[in-house]
This record gives C-alpha cells, sequence and structure tokens, in this order.
C-alpha cells in the first residue's frame, strides 16, 4: 500500500516474473466483478477454460491452484474490486490456502 507512482506494480511485477510458474499476477480493473477477476487468473495460468459463469469460476480456479502448481496470486489495483469478489477471494483463500496479495 502507498501512494501512486513510488513502484507498487514494478515491484509485484518483478516478483512474478522471478518465479512465472508458481505466481500469477493481474490487475483489476473499474469495478472488477468476481468472475471479471477469476476469468483473468485463469487466463494468466493458461487454463484451457478461463470463460464460464460466476458460480463455476470460483471452483475450476481453486481445483487448478494444486495441479497449476500456483503458489502465490498477486492482484494489482484491488481497490477496484467490487465487495462481491473480495467476498470470493475470502472464500477462496479459505478453501485452498493460497496467499492472495492486495496490491
Amino acid at each position: 500500500m502507498g501512494p501512486r507512482n513510488v513502484g507498487k506494480t514494478r515491484a509485484a511485477l518483478h516478483y512474478r516474473n522471478e518465479d512465472k510458474k508458481r505466481v500469477s499476477y493481474v490487475k483489476a480493473w473499474s469495478a472488477s466483478s468476481s468472475k471479471r477477476l477469476f476469468s483473468q487468473i485463469l487466463k494468466d495460468i493458461n487454463h484451457a477454460a478461463p470463460t464460464g459463469k460466476r458460480q463455476d469460476l470460483r471452483p475450476r480456479l481453486a481445483g487448478s491452484l494444486e495441479l497449476f502448481g500456483l503458489e502465490l496470486m498477486i492482484i494489482d489495483n484491488a481497490d477496484n474490486l467490487q465487495k462481491e469478489a473480495l467476498i470470493d477471494l475470502k472464500q477462496l483463500f479459505e478453501e485452498c490456502h493460497v496467499p492472495i496479495v492486495l496490491v
């Protein structure tokens, strides 16, 4: 957390580039929903089915984290997430125990 232009995104991208196979990085755009966020993460890990209904995407992502060897998710611009997306992220963490960093 910090003011604009101090290097938060650059640091997150550097960390992601150090280990692309185990770290997912996505950027939340304006008013990002759970559906949009989870689709972005699934695309980032090169899942074969990155789209679908909201209620299908979280379980699909949860089932893919261990399979794809994902150990960390970084979500940039997290202040753009809708409240339901934050709730779904919390449920995802409770289910999979993969750390989620909100930048």
